[in-house]
């Protein structure tokens, strides 16, 4: 029923699709080396495969993926990319609600005024704002949601608290935040928070709704990458610049800098080499390979679970990469500075060391009895 009414609503006017209206209408907002651009997924190309799967999916030209599941390294556009666009995409060009999940409802105030707020008022959509009523001048400090003059609403629901917070609000689309942050408490009666939060949905039909969940891995066991292994595990295969093969390129592949003796001597000899030919990578071929890199499920699901890390991020070169790994390499907080590298820039969960052995309490006395 949804989908028809959005088809008869195409047919009287144009409903741009998800790149085109990201590349139209969103203007990147302060903060950045880019800002006041419109965005372009010629800055990060790892955007380009993300959008087509959703608009093959929305427009029935692909498989049919009825919730998102987005981690990536940190500070490469995540957030925009995977969570603010396809929410102001729902809001402004199919017109319709969105419930807003974040860890907590402290956090939404924040989060809306980082994150969404901001390409708002950088862009076109600044004119829906409302002057009065929910949201008005752009929230006060608890951010519960949004009325905007259009007629859309945001609906910010709160992973802490009781239950009935989550529950009195319907809708066919949820946009969830940082949920490795939700608590999953095991006394509450309808289960877990992420579930809660889709039951909002249950008004329509699993083939009408849309669930978009975005955040930063954390360990195997958390929410996000969780989605991931049990979603279409979708990974970008590069091009080989020597070799042709598409293939996928991981931490192990990094090579160079582990044996340096200072860290610019890391930043000159680091490249990414070919796990199929063996034949290292210059910076330029690099760039060229991500801008004809294809997606690939190798899971079947209906949630699209989709990664990308260093190797597909343009903002960053190999040589600041080598950079972050050898001081890394370096640092007395081992541990600390391993989860870091994995969570953030490898975006690959981190599992702590195994604990040291020890002796219990029987063995030590086992050991002893004899002499007593």
């Amino acid at each position: 029923m949804v989908e028809k009414i959005l088809l008869d609503e195409a047919e009287s006017r144009h409903v741009r699709t998800f790149a085109e209206f990201a590349e139209d209408c969103i203007v990147i907002p302060p903060g950045g080396p880019y800002e006041g651009r419109y965005y372009s997924m010629e800055l990060q190309p790892y955007s380009r495969l993300f959008f087509k799967v959703l608009d093959d999916s929305l427009r029935g030209t692909g498989q049919r993926l009825y919730r998102v599941a987005s981690t990536g390294q940190t500070q490469t556009g995540k957030t925009l990319t995977c969570l603010t666009i396809p929410i102001l995409y729902h809001q402004f060009e199919l017109e319709e609600d969105t419930i807003y999940g974040v860890p907590t409802l402290e956090m939404a105030g924040d989060k809306w005024r980082r994150d969404i707020l901001p390409v708002i008022q950088a862009g076109e959509f600044r004119r829906y704002m409302p002057t009065r009523g929910r949201g008005a001048h752009g929230g006060n400090a608890q951010f519960s949601g949004i009325d905007f003059t259009n007629g859309t609403s945001i609906k910010a629901m709160p992973a802490g608290g009781g239950d009935k917070q989550r529950a009195g609000y319907t809708a066919r689309v949820l946009a969830a935040t940082e949920i490795d942050g939700y608590k999953q408490r095991s006394e509450s009666e309808e289960g877990s928070v992420i579930r809660q939060m889709e039951g909002r949905l249950r008004a329509y039909s699993v083939a009408q709704r849309r669930i978009y969940l975005e955040c930063t891995v954390t360990v195997a066991e958390g929410a996000i990458w969780q989605e991931y292994i049990n979603g279409s595990r979708s990974v970008i295969l590069l091009p080989c610049p020597h070799c042709g093969e598409f293939v996928l390129l991981e931490r192990e592949d990094f090579r160079g800098w582990q044996d340096a003796e200072t860290d610019r001597i890391a930043m000159e000899k680091a490249r990414f080499y070919c796990n199929k030919c063996g034949k290292p990578w210059e910076e330029n071929q690099r760039k060229e390979a991500n801008k004809k890199a294809i997606l690939k499920h190798t899971n079947d699901s209906t949630t699209f679970s989709f990664r990308w890390s260093a190797v597909n991020n343009m903002f960053m070169s190999m040589a600041d990469l080598a950079y972050d790994e050898w001081h890394s390499a370096r640092r007395i907080d081992k541990d600390n500075a391993e989860r870091e590298i994995l969570q953030q820039v490898w975006a690959t969960p981190y599992t702590p060391p195994p604990p040291p052995d020890y002796i219990t309490i029987e063995l030590l006395q086992q050991s002893v009895k004899g002499y007593m």
